[in-house]
């Protein structure tokens, strides 16, 4: 995502700490940013690190199941979101990526990081095994041995090992769904920019 030197607007859907927002705008000092989350404590910690940046950062509440129907102040430049449209089921997603292309100014950006469904048992596999290598190599950075996976493990949190991926809250969608869904709203440059351990980065403009 390349916004310039101009003054751009981007809103973030669950926008948690702040930390995303803070590289962006650290990146592009022209930009203005709006930060949506349904956490009261993501959106302190959110405002508490944007703080520096003054009128240029705004954070405030949402629910992304209602995002659909919600009016927004402005155009935006861009939309980002980082692991949080995996919350919505598949018709929640279409809605969200037709609201999405509807609200964006002409040229504007979507970038959405999600966790995704793995097509079938194999890719699950590979997905689980990427993550636990991944946590692995984390945390012997971190802390020099591996205590960061076993809690990763303890904790249950490697959605691809087990069992059937998919809850009451996590509903992730294929990665080919999702950009099928992304076309069919209308943008273009559809594209994958990063896939690893069921994780993905994608994006498309508005033209």
């Amino acid at each position: 995502m390349d916004l310039g030197d101009r003054r751009a607007f981007v809103i973030e859907l669950s926008c948690g700490d702040g930390e995303l927002a803070r590289r962006v705008l650290m990146r592009h000092g022209a930009t203005h940013y709006l930060g949506l989350d349904r956490s009261e404590r993501m959106r302190e910690h959110a405002k508490e690190r944007l703080s520096l940046f003054g009128a240029r950062a705004m954070v405030e509440s949402f629910d992304i199941h209602n995002f659909a129907d919600m009016s927004l102040p402005g155009r935006p430049d861009a939309l980002i979101s980082s692991l949080a449209v995996h919350h919505l089921d598949g018709e929640g997603k279409k809605r969200l990526f037709r609201k999405a292309f509807a609200e964006l100014e002409v040229g504007g950006r979507l970038v959405i990081c999600d966790v995704v469904l793995p097509a079938g048992a194999v890719a699950t596999a590979i997905a689980a095994q990427q993550w636990n290598c991944a946590v692995a190599r984390n945390s012997l950075d971190a802390f020099g041995d591996l205590r960061g996976l076993d809690r990763f493990h303890e904790l249950e949190w490697n959605m691809y090992s087990g069992t059937p991926v998919g809850d009451e809250i996590d509903k992730p969608s294929t990665l080919l769904e999702q950009l099928n869904w992304v076309q069919e709203s209308g943008f273009k440059d559809v594209d994958v920019i990063w896939h690893y351990a069921g994780h993905a980065v994608f994006c498309a403009t508005k033209r």
